[in-house]
């Protein structure tokens, strides 16, 4: 991840807030990993994808209530599906795509895994980088 773009940034929510971006010229698909602050029953996820790192794909994960294991790469995750993001050529990459998801899982959580795959390429992202601007979970 990109040093100013880290992770912890979609913690928060708001016009200042910076967002994630993965590093430049990465290897895909690049994994992020949320822990939530207590175990929940999820309802919906809500991803703003950023108006030019443009994913072409995101996968979705529900993990387990709680972690025994000291690496998160090591938890056990459930598929849910997948959303496919536009290249966003139309808006002139100024607009940025919003993908709201039901969870349909009753099993309460305590990680929530997004898998970003390989990039659409535009002249705004030299670096084959994907970024989310906001990663709101509902539960």
């Amino acid at each position: 991840e990109e040093e100013k773009f880290r992770a912890s940034e979609l913690n928060d929510h708001g016009p200042t807030v910076r967002g994630w971006q993965s590093a430049k010229e990465c290897g895909f698909p690049q994994e992020i990993i949320l822990r939530l602050e207590t175990p929940t029953v999820l309802s919906q996820v809500q991803i703003l994808a950023h108006q030019y790192l443009i994913p072409s794909r995101i996968e979705l994960w529900l993990g387990p209530e709680t972690s025994e294991f000291e690496e998160f790469n090591d938890l056990p995750f459930e598929y849910l599906g997948y959303v496919t993001l536009a290249d966003n050529r139309s808006s002139s990459y100024k607009s940025r795509e919003l993908k709201s998801v039901a969870i349909p899982s009753p099993d309460r959580t305590g990680f929530f895994k997004l898998s970003l795959h390989v990039n659409h390429e535009n002249v705004h992202n030299v670096y084959n980088q994907v970024g989310l601007s906001t990663c709101m979970i509902v539960g």
